[in-house]
């Protein structure tokens, strides 16, 4: 490993080493960083709209239990529905 280190720091390397292990240094810093820029633009998007469909059919259970339970003793609710 020592011969391989001054290699790539350049101690007892050759030029085009020092090149190469730069390029690819720097292919893997633009890769890393597109794969950053793919991980963060999936977190920062939007729902879809299956998520907001599932949410209002949720609240809309919610409120439709409330108020048939609240409906039972006192009709102030559903009076004139008359469930």
């Amino acid at each position: 490993l020592e011969p391989l280190g001054r290699m790539l720091h350049g101690v007892d390397g050759a030029y085009a080493a020092r090149q190469g292990s730069v390029q690819a240094c720097l292919q893997l810093l633009n890769e890393l960083n597109s794969h950053r820029s793919e991980r963060l633009a999936a977190l920062l998007g939007g729902f879809p709209p299956i998520h907001w469909f599932v949410l209002s059919q949720l609240a809309i259970s919610i409120l439709l239990a409330f108020l048939i339970e609240s409906n039972q003793e006192v009709l102030q609710f559903l009076n004139s529905l008359q469930l």
